[in-house]
């Protein structure tokens, strides 16, 4: 195949059992939630029978320190949880305090909030090094060079072209 291919391995790294898997996978995509959003949201990759299975895999979760509970917000009747993998679960909370409640009296809406990098939980994260002795890196360089050559001799017939238009008097 022409595409590199990859395996997640998070279950394996962190020894999670299909039903952690998909709560986590909820939480990681659509962010905070509550027990109820979780059991209808995780129903095709995990069929919990009744809520209290789901809060015992929320417990497990949560001692683990992967997700946290949230208190309720005012207004509603069950608490919410968020995932401490990784990601942007801290600006989460700050946009939903500082989100404005009203629409701005003219009309106009507000800029969208520069993306802040999530603040370090633990230790910090290397990022993969990116490998440069690929076929592609190798293929890409070659595309890049044949390009310029394409450049350089579209530049060069340009010139001819203006030249023969000088001389024909066009």
């Amino acid at each position: 195949s022409r595409s590199p291919k990859y395996r997640h391995l998070l279950d394996q790294e962190l020894t999670l059992s299909a039903d952690q898997i998909s709560v986590l996978s909820v939480l990681m995509l659509r962010g905070e939630q509550t027990p109820g959003q979780l059991k209808q949201r995780t129903e095709r990759m995990f069929g919990f029978h009744d809520l209290d299975a789901l809060q015992t895999t929320l417990d497990a979760l949560a001692s683990r320190d992967l997700i946290e509970r949230l208190p309720r917000r005012p207004g509603q009747k069950e608490d919410r949880y968020r995932q401490l993998i990784g990601g942007n679960h801290l600006e989460e909370t700050e946009a939903d305090e500082t989100r404005p409640v009203a629409p701005d009296p003219e009309g106009s809406s507000p800029a969208d909030p520069e993306p802040v990098a999530p603040a370090p939980r633990g230790e910090a994260v290397e990022p993969l090094p990116v490998p440069q002795d690929t076929p592609e890196t190798e293929r890409i360089e070659g595309l890049e060079r044949q390009v310029n050559e394409l450049t350089r001799e579209l530049a060069e017939l340009r010139a001819l072209v203006e030249d023969l238009r000088e001389q024909l008097g066009a």
